[in-house]
């Protein structure tokens, strides 16, 4: 599976369809975060693993979603 394909563009429109914009937005905040600060830094160790357990979570129902189509 592509995982920039999922994160960009799949995942995008599955949460859009679910949530509309507001739940979108969490998605891909939650993505960039992760990105950036996940487990990176010893000052920003709480804040990354709190976005990538998000990431994780949410990343988690969409690729199921992209994997059956």
């Amino acid at each position: 599976m592509l995982e920039n394909g999922h994160d960009a563009v799949t995942a995008t429109l599955i949460y859009f369809v679910l949530g509309g914009a507001p739940l979108v937005i969490v998605h891909r905040l939650s993505n960039t975060l992760d990105e950036m600060w996940g487990y990176r830094n010893e000052q920003f160790n709480y804040f990354g693993k709190c976005s990538e357990r998000i990431d994780d979570l949410l990343g988690f129902i969409s690729a199921k979603i992209t994997a059956l189509l």
